[in-house]
């Protein structure tokens, strides 16, 4: 009897494996669709959408309904992820600014902006374009 239990298609082994492997499928079309780099907010909802099928036991193949998110993502989720990505940018690009407009406007900003931005401004603008970032597309932990 212990013999035939373990060919079922159904023992622990198989259930197990079969969940790797389409998780392995899910990664894949993930990163493949990623690739040009402004689909990933699209590729990331969609792949979602398909864990999140595949936890309730209603997913029809992984491919096939990862290609079906994206299509229904597509039209939205483009813009929104183009959107932010230029709003980080812009906001990112104004905090490297902001040293050189304060030396081409303040005559007394040679004596303290280098020395200031190299303590302080160096981490403080990494800090805030991380902070811009997760905000952006809700990466805060939650509580």
């Amino acid at each position: 009897m212990m013999a035939g239990g373990i060919f079922r298609q159904d023992n622990p082994y198989n259930t197990v494996m079969n969940r790797v492997g389409d998780i392995a499928m899910l990664s894949l079309a993930w990163f493949v669709c990623s690739l040009p780099v402004v689909t990933i907010g699209v590729t990331t909802a969609a792949a979602c959408e398909v864990a999140r099928e595949m936890q309730e036991d209603r997913d029809n193949g992984i491919f096939k309904g990862f290609w079906r998110a994206i299509k229904r993502r597509f039209g939205t989720g483009m813009p929104l992820t183009l959107f932010l990505g230029v709003l980080i940018a812009l906001v990112v690009a104004a905090i490297y600014a902001l040293p050189i407009v304060l030396l081409a406007t303040l005559p007394s900003a040679v004596m303290w902006v280098p020395l200031v931005w190299c303590i302080f401004g160096g981490g403080a603008s990494a800090w805030a374009q991380r902070w811009l970032i997760r905000r952006a597309f809700d990466l805060q932990p939650q509580d």
